[in-house]
């Protein structure tokens, strides 16, 4: 269930009102985060439900059980940028702090749904830092040959 709440709160802070730079990160975001955290929030509420228990399904629920902190400004894009880094790595915290239980319980599927869910959100959270790398490498100098003439 905290697994669903970190989404549900990191869904809420995708790009809406960014107060500079909005062309680059709406760019960034063909595919929109709510889009996105909308599926996992499906799979991950199913595999909740499988289990025998109830998914969160209020705001309410998730603010209890989420890390991630709501915005309630309008923060400028890079700033926006650097909070959706935070709650892609609060959703990779969480997804890894689960794995113990998981392995305990021998919950394969679960345990699969955790690794899909890693593997997604640890390259969002590189992609994202990528718009943030002012100071990225030059290309390679081309190689010289070094053999004699």
């Amino acid at each position: 269930a905290r697994l669903a709440a970190e989404y549900r709160r990191d869904v809420a802070a995708a790009p809406t009102n960014p107060t500079a730079g909005y062309g680059e990160v709406h760019a960034r975001f063909d595919r929109p985060v709510p889009e996105e955290g909308s599926d996992a929030l499906d799979l991950i509420a199913e595999r909740i439900r499988a289990l025998g228990h109830y998914a969160p399904g209020s705001y309410a629920q998730f603010a209890a059980l989420s890390s991630i902190p709501e915005e309630t400004g309008a923060p400028a894009a890079t700033d926006m940028i650097r909070q959706l880094i935070a709650g892609q790595e609060a959703i990779v915290r969480t997804a890894r702090g689960l794995f113990p239980v998981v392995d305990k319980a021998s919950d394969e599927p679960t345990a699969d749904l955790l690794t899909q869910r890693l593997q997604i959100h640890e390259k969002n959270a590189w992609m994202l830092r990528s718009l943030l790398a002012s100071d990225a490498p030059a290309a390679p100098a081309p190689i010289k040959d070094r053999r004699k003439r």
